[in-house]
């Protein structure tokens, strides 16, 4: 796994358990996964990207290089982020990114 040149990460400790299972589904299709933004970058208003608690607090969310996928297999990715992360974490498949964020949901 790798961040993207000018990446600014600094991820919470949720984010940071699930980049291990990122990695290893990014692994089975054959690519290494790369965080294109965290805690950088402009994301909509509410985004798990800037934290609740503060600038300086980290992020709840990444995003996910896709563009070497075909658009099943970054489906598929994104199905086994889903399964593997569980309920708390959302993944959504954006146009050119996979967006990943811990969400905690009772």
């Amino acid at each position: 796994m790798k961040a993207k040149s000018g990446v600014i990460f600094n991820a919470s400790s949720q984010i940071i358990k699930a980049l291990p299972i990122i990695d290893e589904i990014y692994k089975h299709f054959g690519f290494i996964a790369v965080i294109t933004s965290c805690k950088d970058g402009r994301h909509m208003k509410g985004s798990k990207h800037h934290s609740e608690r503060g600038n300086l607090s980290p992020s709840d969310a990444v995003d996910l290089r896709t563009r070497f996928f075909t658009i099943d297999q970054t489906k598929e990715v994104a199905f086994q982020l889903r399964s593997q992360l569980g309920k708390h974490y959302d993944v959504v498949v954006e146009i050119d990114h996979i967006h990943l964020e811990y969400d905690y949901k009772n």
